[in-house]
């Protein structure tokens, strides 16, 4: 039998059954179920038309929206929509559909703005789905559509305004009404010999739909790796000493080998975002080697969220009791944390992850924290040129914050630039081709500034700064003399 029937045979179905039950019931009702609560239709009728059909209304700027996007997206849609791992890249893309390696995003292949607010309001964010207010998902749309180019930074999106928004592709998307076409052609399905059973010859973890831990097809075939086999190559032996620990380090507790193993399966629903034990590196979420009792907020490289650095600040550490209740309650335990997921419910699962985790990322409570950078001297400014720069300086206000105090925006806080290594602002996710200065040891100094402001994507091959860059050599000359005035307040 087709898995797939016909419309035209679907509508004939329903009419000739509609009309044999109609004079049935009519005598004698099921007295099965009841009606539909006037919630519960509101709750099923969600879905937004392109003509702005099914809209509630609502508000949200291009500001609010990129605010939300930072704690709500980012971690796995990147800073400037640009995809993180293999997460959808949502910005971009222009001019790339007839190319060998189209990108597809909201600016370059969507059709329709109601789209996007769907979507969004749907099923995002990711472990958190419907969870966001109509003013929340007005806010995202319009900042999404401020990524594209496509609106001004002080846009302000509403149930008022949005039709006038069109997509660029949206003239490409036809409806096919060929009569020999597909949708409109007329079949006969088979309706024999049909198959006793259906054999399931692959799934979503070995196709590699979902970014995951990047498995394979190979690596399905391959036997999954044990709870016993980690503790062997990841656990620390048991008399090693941590470094720099005025007293003696605590003995590791015993792991209960069963439970760990427990906690070993119930972990791979946590393999999406995070990456644990040896050589575990940064995904959506940090990467989970040496957590157990490791102050929070420590893994190297990962941006987090402010909850967690107040924690940090405050001196809390990965013990039981802390993971316990993380674990149960991500958003409760952490107002504020970018970790859109729901939780574990049952105390003996908990209890089984956090088992695993000893097992394969214990802790190292004493380790060395890295040295600041120095401080770049002080040098005379130009204070009539650093004037000009600042005014200047207003073209990157979208992206940057900049003094004392400044924080990370789309791009990172602009504090003591000069003679900073380059890739040094706490906190702040940098592309792989700046982690590759910093680890080269390059510095900010005014010849390399002004040769990554005159061309931005040239200078940094891979950079997430979307911006052109500055033409005029006078008008670099002037920002680089403004950002060394702000340095030495």
């Amino acid at each position: 039998m087709s898995r797939f029937l016909n419309r035209r045979s679907i509508a004939a179905a329903v009419c000739v059954s509609a009309s044999l039950f109609a004079g049935w019931a009519a005598a004698e009702k099921l007295g099965l179920g009841r009606p539909a609560t006037e919630a519960e239709v509101k709750a099923w009728d969600i879905d937004i038309r392109p003509d702005g059909k099914g809209l509630p209304p609502g508000k949200g700027s291009v500001a609010t929206g990129e605010e939300l996007y930072g704690k709500l997206c980012a971690s796995c849609h990147g800073d400037f929509g640009e995809g993180v791992d293999r997460w959808p890249v949502l910005a971009g893309g222009k001019d790339t559909l007839k190319s060998e390696d189209p990108v597809k995003t909201i600016g370059s292949y969507w059709p329709y703005t109601s789209t996007i607010w769907d979507y969004v309001h749907r099923s995002m964010p990711f472990g958190a789905a419907q969870s966001l207010s109509d003013d929340d998902v007005y806010a995202i749309t319009a900042y999404l559509l401020y990524l594209n180019d496509l609106v001004d930074e002080d846009f302000v999106l509403s149930d008022k305004n949005f039709t006038t928004i069109e997509l660029p592709n949206k003239k490409n998307f036809k409806l096919d009404d060929r009569p020999d076409s597909p949708i409109f052609k007329k079949r006969d399905p088979c309706m024999k010999d049909c198959k006793e059973s259906v054999k399931v010859t692959g799934r979503a973890r070995v196709l590699d739909v979902t970014p995951d831990s990047g498995a394979t097809k190979d690596d399905a075939k391959a036997p999954a790796p044990t709870a016993a086999a980690d503790a062997k190559k990841d656990a620390p032996k048991a008399d090693a000493k941590v470094a720099d620990k005025p007293t003696a380090a605590p003995k590791a507790a015993a792991i209960d080998m069963e439970l760990a193993k427990r906690g070993e399966k119930l972990f791979r629903q946590c393999t999406a975002c995070h990456d644990a034990g040896k050589g575990a590196k940064n995904k959506v979420g940090p990467a989970l080697a040496k957590i157990m009792g490791s102050p929070l907020a420590s893994v190297p490289g990962f941006k987090y969220s402010k909850v967690f650095k107040a924690k940090a600040a405050e001196g809390a550490v990965w013990d039981s009791a802390t993971m316990d209740a993380f674990l149960k309650k991500p958003m409760s335990w952490a107002r504020g944390t970018m970790m859109a997921f729901g939780g574990v419910r049952k105390a003996e699962d908990r209890q089984a992850l956090i088992e695993y985790l000893k097992l394969v990322a214990p802790g190292e409570p004493g380790a060395k924290k890295a040295a600041a950078p120095k401080e770049a001297a002080v040098v005379a400014i130009d204070a009539a040129l650093a004037e000009r720069g600042k005014k200047v300086f207003r073209a990157c206000k979208a992206c940057h914050a900049v003094g004392k105090g400044a924080k990370n925006k789309v791009g990172p806080g602009l504090y003591k630039v000069l003679g900073a290594p380059i890739g040094s602002v706490a906190g702040f996710r940098y592309s792989k081709t700046f982690k590759k200065k910093a680890a080269a040891g390059e510095v900010w100094d005014a010849a390399s500034l002004d040769a990554f402001m005159a061309k931005p994507l040239a200078w940094a091959k891979g950079t997430y700064m979307a911006f052109g860059g500055v033409r005029k050599a006078s008008d670099r000359k002037a920002l680089i003399e403004y950002l060394k005035s702000v340095g030495q307040e």
